[in-house]
């Protein structure tokens, strides 16, 4: 079963939720920390950042994330190609989150960061052909209906383009809601 299953997050869409924790292989396990795609101990620390502090993506991910009625919004997400890459395909994951929610937890986390409140594509992401000349872009926009319930204020969309084969991070961005 569900590690949290009385958690109120983890019931609110849990079929988005276990998904994600199936794609990196650590589904009832939570909470666990992946720096590119490799599971690290959950005590963070720089040595398992610091190869990629600085480091350049050949891909820009630019997200936008609007209000187009009163309870619906979009999350644009463009990948711009920058420099000369050989990678024709790649998966990218959009989807929503709010933060900074006070909720006592059974885990004892009494305020909640990024909690994802929709997936906009599969979990494991979306299959795209990426740009192939430089300055080239591909654009993928996704609406979703707001919940009522959800604080329109705290409201994130979210754009990961991530590499098919490693799971690793090619490059993300986020944008909070315009117009709530």
């Amino acid at each position: 079963g569900a590690p949290y299953s009385t958690c109120f997050f983890s019931q609110q869409n849990k079929s988005e939720y276990d998904g994600r924790t199936r794609n990196y292989g650590v589904y009832g396990s939570t909470p666990r920390v992946f720096v590119q795609g490799v599971e690290v101990n959950n005590n963070l620390d720089s040595i398992d950042i610091a190869p990629y502090i600085g480091a350049m993506s050949n891909f820009e991910v630019k997200v936008e994330h609007k209000k187009i009625a009163t309870t619906d919004a979009s999350v644009t997400t463009t990948i711009y190609k920058r420099a000369a890459d050989t990678t024709t395909s790649a998966k990218l994951y959009i989807a929503v989150g709010e933060d900074s929610i006070a909720y006592s937890a059974s885990n004892g986390i009494p305020i909640h960061y990024g909690v994802m409140r929709k997936a906009m594509t599969d979990s494991s992401g979306m299959d795209i052909a990426l740009p192939s000349v430089l300055g080239d872009s591909l654009v993928v926009s996704k609406t979703y209906t707001i919940n009522a319930n959800w604080n329109q204020t705290l409201l994130t969309g979210y754009g990961f383009l991530v590499n098919s084969t490693t799971k690793g991070i090619v490059n993300a961005n986020k944008h909070k809601l315009v117009g709530a």
